[in-house]
């Protein structure tokens, strides 16, 4: 009995010591850098992520994605910045449009900013691929300064406008919650898209080399992947 237990108890020690060493294995692993990768390499990953964005453009999210039908709350959420009014006109909007109200933007659309959420969305899934394609072949072929002129111009100006008008739809909803998360959401997206046309005007003149440039795409594109996860499902599968 006496040897059957030494034994016992000499095994659970070794098993200890090898989880205990897999356990500082791991963490040392979790601490290091990671081995850079070659410029080739690194080069290759990103035009695999840009395909990949290009081709799995719109997709129905799914149920753990979407936010649920809101409805109005017992108090009255903080108010949403800076919504567009809603407007009859479909004249294209555009940062030399003087005709207008105090709401300018600076990209030209002909979409109106008086529809319905679902219509918004089918906007996005008619203009999203061609707008992103354009964009990859910009990239590939190296026509940046071209890359940054047309993101204020069809078809990508259309998904800056249609993702704009979500939020204030959402809201004349009374989707408060949805409008809110969406509207922040799409200060994202804009925010990306401003930051790649930057760069892309940037590696025109030699300022930031083509990385960067694939990068801030494929960040801008994730943005807009995000933007699509705050609308409720109803507006989505209808």
């Amino acid at each position: 009995m006496t040897l059957l237990a030494t034994g016992s108890h000499t095994s659970i020690q070794h098993h200890s010591r090898r989880a205990a060493g897999l356990a500082a294995f791991s963490l040392l692993a979790l601490l290091l850098p990671p081995l850079p990768a070659t410029a080739e390499e690194e080069a290759t990953g990103l035009e695999q992520q840009i395909s990949a964005a290009v081709i799995n453009q719109i997709s129905p999210t799914s149920d753990s994605s979407s936010t649920g039908s809101a409805s109005p709350p017992a108090t009255p959420l903080p108010s949403i910045e800076s919504f567009p009014p809603s407007s009859s006109s479909s004249r294209p909007l555009g940062p030399d449009d003087s005709g207008a109200t105090a709401f300018s933007y600076p990209f030209v659309s002909e979409i109106p900013s008086d529809l319905k959420v679902r219509q918004y969305y089918r906007l996005l899934q008619a203009n999203r691929p061609p707008a992103w394609q354009q964009v990859a072949l910009q990239l590939r072929n190296g026509e940046y300064l071209q890359l940054s002129q047309d993101l204020s111009h069809e078809p990508f100006s259309n998904v800056r406008a249609a993702a704009l008008y979500l939020s204030w739809a959402l809201l004349q909803n009374n989707e408060f919650v949805a409008a809110s998360e969406c509207r922040k959401a799409y200060n994202g997206f804009d925010d990306h898209v401003r930051d790649l046309e930057q760069v892309a005007d940037a590696a025109a003149n030699k300022g930031a080399d083509a990385v960067r440039v694939q990068q801030s795409f494929l960040l801008m594109s994730a943005s807009m992947d995000n933007l699509l996860t705050t609308l409720p499902r109803q507006y989505i599968l209808g």
